[in-house]
């Protein structure tokens, strides 16, 4: 009888946490802010815990930036949703964060997803200690913070907007994967033509996430050793990927920039 549970953990997590990087140097993209001598890179390398709120389209880095920042800074990375969190559970992790200076002399930091969905009383109860560095708050928001967040909470973060990542940002991260392939492709040996390189990359619209997603779903889904990704291909999983989007509003950067590039190509003054 097949054990109910595989030992190897790897083989069940997506792509893009597999190979999410876990240095400041190993980050592609968002260069105004992670470039050299640029803010976030200085409070990274200079392992400074503080507030931050990030904000930007899907798939551009917001998770892996605050994971970087949590090993850097060898904190606990405590992941939530303020979708479903609630006051008691920001006050038991105060807690445990509190609890976790004392003894293991770690900081804290609360990642929240969505942050733009919590309540002016779930703020609240961050306030004191974001305020007495008890516990640091990363924040992830699509939504500009600036009208969806108290001043108070604002007042006691640094805020940061992270952008599309280009063309040759999504095409690094393809080629990373690809030549990675031995740690996720299941022995598969992966063949991919160069109009379907650029076919992966015009379709994610600045979105990892969505690279790594196609990459991966067209090599799982197909049974054969070499795998041979053709334009085709690509397009009949990509118009399944933008038919879908999430509440964290997929479709709105998509359809978005698909309108302003229209609008440029139609309208000379647009």
């Amino acid at each position: 009888m097949p054990a109910l549970f595989n030992n190897n953990q790897v083989a069940v997590k997506p792509l893009s946490v597999l190979l999410r990087p876990t240095t400041i140097n190993e980050f592609i993209g968002q260069e105004h802010i992670i470039g050299e001598g640029r803010i976030l890179r200085r409070i990274i390398t200079s392992r400074i815990r503080t507030n931050l709120i990030l904000w930007g389209p899907p798939g551009t880095g917001k998770t892996t930036i605050g994971h970087i920042i949590a090993s850097t800074t060898d904190s606990e990375f405590i992941h939530l949703n303020a979708t479903t969190v609630t006051v008691t559970d920001l006050r038991r992790e105060i807690l445990s964060a509190i609890n976790r200076r004392r003894t293991a002399k770690r900081g804290t930091i609360l990642f929240i997803d969505e942050i733009h969905r919590l309540t002016k009383t779930q703020q609240d109860a961050l306030l004191p200690d974001m305020e007495e560095a008890t516990i640091n708050v990363i924040g992830a928001s699509i939504h500009n913070p600036f009208h969806r967040l108290d001043r108070a909470l604002l007042s006691r973060a640094k805020v940061l907007e992270l952008k599309p990542l280009t063309d040759e940002d999504l095409d690094k991260i393809l080629t990373n994967a690809l030549s990675r392939a031995d740690e996720w492709a299941d022995d598969k040996k992966i063949e991919i033509e160069e109009e379907a390189r650029n076919t992966i990359v015009n379709l994610s619209n600045g979105d990892a996430r969505r690279v790594l997603d196609t990459l991966e779903l067209i090599v799982k889904s197909d049974e054969s050793k070499v795998v041979r990704i053709t334009p085709a291909a690509v397009e009949e999983f990509m118009q399944e990927r933008l038919a879908e989007y999430d509440r964290e509003g997929d479709l709105h950067y998509t359809v978005a920039s698909a309108l302003i590039k229209f609008m440029r190509g139609s309208d000379p003054d647009a």
